[in-house]
């Protein structure tokens, strides 16, 4: 009884804490949730994976050196490096960024990921081939996004301030303009 008891109080914690993980795999450049998680801006794929007490970020080689300086995620790793590891011991025969995550996520005992909408189905299917639970999440999937902070209020004004003083020109221009026979 005793042992039920620890196992029934274990399970009622993990589901009332909600360990799950986020993840997602795409390019800063399109992915604006992406660009939240990590602070880093790039073209090409990374990986942002956040565990309820830690976040990883994985950046290919050739952004790996200036993301160690700028991202903002607890822990570096270099992409690149990460799929010639997973592929070398046959756990990711076809380069699938997320075979990088898979021992981080079995290390911490998740085996429930939260995904946005966008998530690509070859890199779903392939974590729930090895027995990962997938949440997908709608927009927007960090909910702290909605709320701004002081900084982006103040980058919304200053914005707005600039696209008001843009637009004012055009009119300008519109109204000085005229019409023939030639344009």
């Amino acid at each position: 009884p005793k042992k039920i008891l620890e196992y029934l109080c274990f399970f009622l914690y993990n589901i009332v804490m909600n360990e799950h993980a986020q993840l997602i795999i795409n390019t800063p450049e399109h992915c604006g949730n992406l660009l939240y998680a990590t602070g880093y801006f790039c073209i090409d794929p990374i990986i942002f994976l956040g565990l309820p007490n830690k976040t990883y970020g994985f950046f290919p080689a050739t952004e790996f050196e200036h993301a160690k300086q700028t991202a903002r995620v607890d822990e570096k790793l270099d992409l690149t490096e990460c799929l010639k590891q997973s592929m070398a011991c046959g756990k990711n025969e076809n380069k699938l960024k997320a075979g990088c995550v898979i021992d981080i996520l079995r290390n911490n005992n998740i085996s429930q990921i939260d995904v946005p909408e966008d998530f690509p189905i070859i890199e779903a299917d392939f974590l729930r081939a090895n027995g990962f639970s997938l949440n997908v999440i709608a927009e927007p999937f960090f909910k702290s996004r909605a709320i701004k902070t002081e900084t982006e209020q103040e980058y919304i004004r200053q914005n707005s301030k600039l696209n008001s003083a843009v637009m004012a020109k055009v009119q300008h221009i519109l109204e000085c303009s005229t019409v023939n026979e030639n344009n």
